[in-house]
């Protein structure tokens, strides 16, 4: 995908959704922006197959969306391909969503503890595995907040922002398979 084009999602709350004045939003030269989807209640973190076929958002409510994407190089633009489709629900505030290019699984937090993985999503978005655990050791408390997560392709790692009572640890949690870790740190 072309690096000026910018993904806007709107975030439906309740059922009421404002018209939407994408003129109104100043750009830099060169930049556009458009909206792929208003059909994603309460969207939070994004995340985009390497292929740019799907783009993947957690929520704050329980569920965890796929949007079919078409993207058109020669007017380099992106569009909604098909049905928002669930591919996860269930889970409490799936809001961080990482998608790794390799395995071509989508990871998510849940809940204040938690991090699932989706294997081999974008092969099986229409029939979508059950979340399958990847670690439950984080604090489990509301103070340390609902997890943020970045996925470095380059080095086969999930960062995450552990939050406020957990500013200062570092904890190493070795995933399956052993090439993936967590690393938790205020930097």
């Amino acid at each position: 995908m072309h690096k000026s084009t910018l993904l806007l999602c709107i975030v439906a709350y309740h059922t009421v959704l404002a018209a939407v004045q994408l003129d109104k939003l100043k750009l830099l030269p060169g930049w556009n922006v458009q909206l792929v989807t208003d059909q994603v209640p309460f969207a939070r973190k994004i995340a985009i197959s390497k292929d740019a076929t799907y783009l993947f958002l957690g929520s704050s409510q329980d569920k965890v969306y796929a949007v079919p994407l078409k993207y058109d190089i020669g007017r380099n633009t992106v569009t909604q391909s098909g049905d928002v489709k669930t591919i996860a629900y269930g889970q409490t505030y799936p809001h961080g969503v990482v998608y790794d290019d390799q395995s071509q699984d989508l990871y998510f937090s849940a809940g204040y503890s938690s991090i699932y993985k989706l294997p081999d999503i974008v092969k099986n978005v229409n029939n979508p595995p059950a979340p399958v655990l990847v670690t439950n050791q984080f604090p489990a408390t509301t103070t340390n907040g609902v997890k943020t997560l970045r996925f470095d392709n380059a080095q086969q790692r999930i960062y995450l922002a552990q939050g406020v009572n957990c500013d200062s640890c570092l904890v190493n949690y070795t995933m399956s398979p052993p090439r993936y870790n967590i690393f938790t740190s205020n930097n």
